[in-house]
């Protein structure tokens, strides 16, 4: 996987990594534009940033977690809005 990865995108340092991961978390936090990405209504945008987060959000805890817990409380927060929205009683981690 790790040679098909880095095949298809680049082979990064783990510094490099880092510095992508928080480049790209923080253009999605400055998006956040209200409620949701574009405002205060959900939009499929929003429902398409979620799924990607939360794929590698909610299974375990783990640096991807970390980087967001620790850097980027309104894209937590912006999630939590999420599944309130969408299933406000049926979300399970």
């Amino acid at each position: 996987i790790h040679e098909r990865v880095g095949a298809s995108i680049g082979n990064f340092t783990d510094e490099e990594a880092k510095m992508l991961c928080h480049k790209d978390l923080q253009a999605i936090q400055d998006s956040i534009r209200g409620r949701f990405l574009f405002g205060d209504k959900i939009t499929p945008a929003d429902c398409t940033v979620f799924g990607e987060f939360a794929s590698a959000y909610y299974p375990f805890p783990n640096k991807f977690s970390r980087i967001i817990d620790s850097h980027y409380p309104k894209i937590r927060d912006y999630c939590d809005r999420i599944i309130e929205e969408l299933w406000a009683q049926d979300f399970t981690i």
